[in-house]
């Protein structure tokens, strides 16, 4: 009986507790109760876009229509996400079935670039890439996932993209495995460890609590006593040496490399082309400093330009000997890309900069140019 009145008494004290946290504490910190701060705005947009994945660790919300964009960043005045986001049953960005695609499918895999929730769901490369090659018989489908890192592309690849047999694969990755191994949010070949672990329940368990106002205040209590580390899109103060320390000792690549060499061969051996995507950047090599000084104001690079600079060539030169090692196909838009902002020899960075709306996002401008740059590399494989 006394066991009865302690399991009694414990549980009226946890809902008690859940109440007050829901509608006490929070109302008078937030003004509303936690109930009503966790329905879909910008500070909690991405759980509403985001779900738990036994496999993958996280996936796209299947079957989503969602449109909440998030407002303007002082220095980052184009970076507005998540415009208007369309997936299918599959969690592949689109407003149809995969069943009802017609022709040969390419596959475009990759992170948020690829997602390309900065722009319109038809107006992401993938989109723009697929209305240049269905008159050639193909049609392209967003595997893009943002925040993927390579783990998470080979996983989807072999699960979701090879048993429907397409006739290729774009591989656009390496962004996220430096970065999340930059700030220290990674851990080598788990897909459980990500940079919208915040966002995302990491089991099923979770996933059940993951409305507790009392849960998330624990959780949330436990991840500053740890000192648990969180990347968002605004680098922290101290993202330079981190970046840095990335890029002079970039364990990152080993398991980069290990993972795409095994989507490579995954592949071939069912048959299907593979590629690997050139990196282009709103960074080059020789910027002027007021280059750099309007990124910093409006792609938000707070000072990381020299940085992406070595990032992408280290990414691009690594890609390249990857390829040449395994028979995939390198897709190099770079030197076409730069060519489209020369002008007698210098580069135009603010017509450049149009195509970003930070460091590697592209505005649906962007979008065309690189859907356009992919095509004309592809023309001779199709």
């Amino acid at each position: 009986m006394e066991t009865l009145y302690l399991v009694a008494g414990v549980g009226i004290l946890l809902v008690a507790s859940e109440l007050a946290v829901a509608f006490i504490a929070y109302p008078i910190a937030r003004g509303i109760s936690y109930y009503d701060l966790y329905r879909p705005g910008e500070d909690t947009q991405w759980m509403f876009v985001f779900v738990f994945h036994p496999k993958r660790g996280f996936t796209l919300r299947p079957n989503m229509r969602y449109s909440n964009p998030t407002t303007e960043d002082p220095n980052g005045p184009r970076r507005i996400f998540l415009v208007d986001v369309r997936t299918d049953e599959n969690a592949f960005v689109s407003n149809c079935s995969i069943d009802d695609l017609k022709g040969k499918l390419i596959f475009c895999l990759g992170g948020s670039t690829t997602m390309g929730s900065e722009a319109r769901f038809d107006k992401t490369y993938p989109a723009e890439l697929g209305k240049l090659v269905s008159e050639l018989g193909y049609t392209c489908v967003n595997a893009g996932t943002g925040a993927y890192r390579s783990i998470h592309e080979l996983i989807t690849l072999k699960q979701e993209i090879l048993p429907r047999n397409p006739w290729g694969v774009i591989i656009f990755s390496g962004y996220n495995d430096f970065e999340d191994f930059a700030y220290g949010i990674s851990k080598p070949y788990n897909p459980f460890t990500h940079s919208v672990r915040y966002a995302v329940p990491g089991s099923r368990l979770e996933q059940l609590l993951f409305n507790s106002a009392l849960i998330h205040v624990t959780r949330r209590a436990l991840k500053i006593l740890f000192k648990e580390r969180r990347r968002t899109e605004a680098p922290p103060p101290t993202g330079v040496p981190e970046l840095r320390k990335a890029l002079e000792n970039p364990r990152w690549l080993e398991e980069w490399r290990t993972n795409v060499t095994e989507m490579i061969r995954a592949c071939k051996a069912k048959g299907v082309r593979a590629f690997l995507l050139a990196h282009v950047s709103p960074v080059y090599p020789g910027a002027s400093n007021a280059a750099k000084e309007l990124a910093d104001r409006e792609l938000l690079m707070k000072g990381r330009f020299d940085l992406f600079v070595e990032y992408v060539a280290l990414i691009n030169r690594e890609a390249q000997r990857l390829c040449e090692e395994t028979g995939a196909t390198y897709i190099d838009i770079s030197a076409d890309y730069e060519r489209l902002f020369l002008k007698a020899g210098t580069m135009d960075y603010v017509s450049r900069y149009s195509d970003f709306v930070d460091r590697m996002h592209f505005t649906e401008t962007g979008n065309r140019h690189i859907a356009q740059l992919i095509f004309d590399k592809l023309i001779p494989e199709l």
